[in-house]
């Protein structure tokens, strides 16, 4: 019985590590222009990030605020794993505080969120309706209406982007990423309605290897639901 549970299980990490590399390859041929979406011929433009942002990059407060055990999530760079947001670990602050912070800062959805100290490059989009708020190592940036913010999303998780942030990191005293080195991030863009078909097919293959996961994690936790049964005697084949 556990042999045939890990089969599946086996099967099914077999599977989400083929969609994973099926995506990784769709990402450079769409992202980099290599192979165009049936109907579009445009020339892609070359933009900074400076360029195509609605507000100007911002992060959170540059001090250390009270943390509580209940209030409103704040965010840092270690809440970003796997280019999403990790709400596993979170840290809490006064509403008092939150809305003092954002004056500067209010994160809200389909902003983008960019690790611009200790865990540099590091890229999540905002995806849920619920008030947080973020410290300094995050930057924020949100996408103007001529672009797609799930786009730039994809587009900043390219080699062609992670270079760019490696040297420019590289070039400061401090191994941070500064915001105005970051607005110089040089992007090679399509028109806004070629970026929302890419990053709908993008957005797909996400879907699909979320499912997958949640379908490999359920088959653990029920695995070893039996293993403590039958290995304990509790129950008999």
């Amino acid at each position: 019985v556990l042999y045939d549970a890990n089969k599946v299980i086996h099967s099914l990490e077999n599977l989400i590590e083929k969609k994973k590399n099926i995506k990784q390859g769709t990402m450079l041929e769409l992202l980099s222009g290599e192979k165009r979406l049936e109907g579009f011929n445009e020339k892609w433009e070359e933009k900074t990030l400076k360029d195509i942002v609605e507000i100007p990059i911002s992060d959170g407060p540059h001090e250390t605020p009270k943390f509580l055990r209940d209030g409103i999530a704040f965010l840092s760079v270690n809440n970003i794993a796997h280019n999403q947001i990790d709400l596993s670990s979170l840290r809490y602050i006064s509403t008092e505080d939150h809305i003092r912070f954002s004056k500067k800062c209010k994160p809200q959805k389909g902003d983008i969120l960019l690790g611009k100290a200790a865990s540099v490059g590091h890229v999540a989009i905002i995806d849920f309706l619920f008030e947080f708020n973020i410290w300094s190592p995050l930057a924020l940036i949100r996408i103007n209406n001529n672009n797609i913010a799930k786009f730039i999303y994809y587009y900043i998780q390219t080699k062609h982007i992670k270079n760019q942030i490696i040297f420019l990191t590289h070039s400061s005293s401090q191994g941070n990423l500064g915001m105005g080195e970051m607005e110089k991030l040089e992007f090679l863009l399509p028109l806004k309605k070629e970026q929302s078909s890419i990053a709908q097919i993008l957005s797909d293959m996400d879907s699909e290897i979320y499912e997958l996961e949640k379908k490999r994690d359920k088959y653990i936790m029920v695995k070893n639901g039996i293993m403590q049964k039958l290995l304990t005697g509790e129950i008999r084949l």
